[in-house]
């Protein structure tokens, strides 16, 4: 598969429902070209938009995700490296056409211009006990994003504490010290929204807006797809 390729029909076609395992070795990265005179696509639903502050995150669930989910951490816990368009395996391709569907589908919804000249970069995220990404943002960037691959169950056993929040990503308001001026039952209140982020989610959001991804609190890896979009 090239860098940039056609999407045909809208989000939610069915895939391949057997994946031919490749004998070469499958690998991670990924970058892809927009190209949006062969895209069909259709206008994001309210409940798939999550106004926070000023700011648009849209939280999508991807239909026919089980078994595409699957392949893809079969190729994060080989740990792979690499463009993940240079692979024979149908999952990465699917993956790539929603991030770019997803990626224009915002774009309309926020009234962004020549989207047709963006390129996404993407990586497999496989993140083992403990493990997190610290608060930050992606200077140079457009927009980014995460999909869900897996969200191993909290290991009670392990006994850790009770009010963290594990598969979630929480969002701060880019606007420094807004809510210090709210009052009771003011939109601008809380400087900060948490969404888990479940197997089969499509998050993206602007790049500039800060994020924190919760640890993973259970002895099963947690696997997603990290990506930015760029001109």
């Amino acid at each position: 598969m090239g860098g940039s390729g056609r999407i045909d029909g809208a989000r939610g076609a069915p895939w391949e429902d057997s994946i031919e395992k490749s004998a070469r070795p499958t690998l991670r990265f990924a970058r892809s070209s927009i190209d949006t005179a062969f895209m069909d696509f259709e206008p994001l639903k309210p409940e798939e938009v999550v106004s926070l502050w000023p700011t648009t995150v849209m939280r999508q669930m991807l239909s026919d995700a089980g078994d595409a989910n699957k392949a893809l951490a079969a190729l994060a816990k080989a740990a792979p490296a690499g463009d993940l368009l240079d692979t024979e395996e149908p999952a990465a391709a699917w993956l790539m056409a929603q991030l770019r569907h997803g990626a224009v589908q915002y774009a309309e919804r926020e009234g962004l211009q020549d989207a047709g000249g963006w390129h996404i970069e993407a990586r497999l995220e496989r993140a083992g006990f403990g493990q997190y990404q610290s608060l930050g943002n992606r200077p140079g960037a457009l927009l980014c994003g995460r999909y869900g691959v897996t969200l191993p169950p909290r290991d009670e056993s392990l006994r850790t504490r009770d009010d963290l929040n594990p598969g979630f990503l929480t969002f701060y308001d880019p606007r420094s010290a807004m809510n210090m001026n709210a009052i009771r039952n003011d939109p601008y209140l809380n400087y900060h929204r948490s969404i888990e982020l479940k197997p089969g989610m499509l998050l993206i959001w602007p790049a500039y807006l800060n994020v924190f991804v919760h640890p993973n609190l259970s002895r099963e890896p947690r696997v997603s797809v990290v990506f930015e979009v760029n001109e």
